[in-house]
């Protein structure tokens, strides 16, 4: 069972001794433009990167309401093009990037207009210079802007839901039965993480092919690892009164992650938990088949509003 590196820091110290040091961050939003004439566009994503290291974070709208805002727009957009924008890009990026073999980074051969050479790691960079003139009229890249974080993950998610998501205009936390969607859903999640001090311990949109060693493209949208080493858990929003089918994608990836980490270590206990936007009402023929279905392939469920409960017990664990 692959173990996935936790790249993000340690929680946020108090200012002062110990204190969480600051970088300076690049970032640049991808803007869907339908219509240069008219001058209207929409925000589908942003590209955060560290102008020394070279370490970048992309983050692009894939939610089915997401979209929603671009069909009010142009009706016709092609979606499916927009879908695979972020694995074109990407690609894009790590392909000037130098691979790294066993003995290390391989020295890159690029230099500078002063002949200098390009550190390591910020090759992907003179990527950037091009795209503007590569990219179609209908998606550009806004002129790049600075901010300074201490962390590249969390400063992503605050760009993104800020300078993209749709409610972004409100900080403050609606009451759970109003969220329905699952942006909605994610940005209450990534809240509480926060204020329990658990957002540097989290993974995000942690791609399933890494643990079931597969081309599933799927993504589970929290990934933790408890103190004890021993237990991988992660999370899912699920919003049964838009996606109730997702119910359906995560069961059967529960159950090949769980596979694969009895098949690689013993003892290993992969856990899964789905938070619903609202409980699921036995009553209903298909909130009982959904409910049965998750339990039996190991997943637990929560409504989202026992949300921060859990996440307060799940606080001592890591």
């Amino acid at each position: 069972m692959p173990e996935q590196n936790n790249r993000d820091p340690e929680p946020d110290a108090p200012n002062g001794v110990g204190a969480p040091e600051q970088h300076t961050f690049i970032h640049r939003i991808l803007r869907y433009v339908p219509s240069l004439l008219r001058e209207e566009w929409v925000n589908i994503g942003v590209l955060v990167y560290d102008p020394i290291t070279g370490d970048r974070r992309l983050r692009m709208i894939k939610e089915h309401a997401e979209f929603g805002r671009i069909r009010r727009v142009r009706p016709p957009a092609d979606e499916e093009v927009l879908r695979c924008l972020r694995d074109h890009l990407e690609s894009r990026l790590s392909a000037a990037t130098p691979s790294i073999g066993n003995g290390g980074p391989i020295r890159s051969t690029l230099r500078n207009g002063q002949g200098n050479p390009i550190p390591v790691g910020t090759e992907w960079l003179q990527v950037l210079e091009k795209w503007d003139a590569t990219l179609s009229n209908a998606l550009q890249l806004a002129e790049p802007r600075a901010t300074t974080a201490d962390d590249i993950n969390a400063e992503t998610d605050r760009l993104y839901d800020e300078l993209v998501t749709v409610a972004s205009s409100s900080r403050t936390q609606t009451p759970p039965e109003a969220r329905r969607t699952r942006p909605q859903m994610r940005n209450y999640m990534d809240q509480v993480f926060r204020q329990a001090g658990l957002w540097g311990r989290i993974q995000k949109n942690v791609p399933a092919a890494e643990y079931t060693l597969d081309a599933d493209p799927f993504q589970i949208d929290y990934s933790y690892l408890r103190s004890d080493n021993l237990i991988r858990g992660f999370v899912q929003a699920i919003s049964l009164t838009e996606k109730p089918d997702d119910v359906r994608i995560l069961a059967p990836v529960a159950k090949r992650i769980q596979e694969m980490a009895s098949q690689h270590k013993a003892g290993f206990g992969p856990e899964f938990l789905a938070v619903t936007n609202v409980d699921f009402d036995l009553e209903s023929s298909d909130h009982r088949f959904f409910h049965k279905h998750l339990a039996s392939h190991g997943v637990t469920s929560i409504p989202l509003d026992n949300f921060a409960v859990w996440v307060a017990k799940l606080r001592p664990m890591m």
